[in-house]
């Protein structure tokens, strides 16, 4: 049996289910203490948390899509240098050519 000596104290009890007795000078009360239920406190915080989570991850998924099509994007412009280049390469071979057969 337990015997709070504040209210503080039997506030802090609330966790516990159980039947105190607090006394006070001329005064014996049973008092029970239940415990908070759980949807009154705990899901709010959950439903936040929860939230966060899933919020992070689909701006993790969104950026690592815009990643994977900026990177497509790259890679096409880097094909489109390639293909300039080689172009440019076969054409300068040609003047080359036809520049040393006109000199001989």
């Amino acid at each position: 049996m337990v015997i709070p000596t504040s209210y503080k104290t039997l506030t802090n009890l609330q966790s516990l289910k159980q039947t105190f007795k607090y006394s006070i000078p001329g005064i014996e009360r049973n008092i029970e203490v239940k415990p908070m239920a759980y949807e009154e406190s705990a899901i709010p915080l959950l439903r936040v948390t929860l939230a966060v989570i899933i919020g992070t991850l689909a701006a993790i998924v969104y950026s690592l899509r815009v990643l994977v099509l900026m990177e497509r994007r790259v890679a096409r412009m880097e094909q489109h240098v390639e293909r300039m280049a080689s172009k440019i390469i076969s054409e300068e071979m040609k003047i080359k050519s036809a520049v040393s057969t006109k000199r001989r």
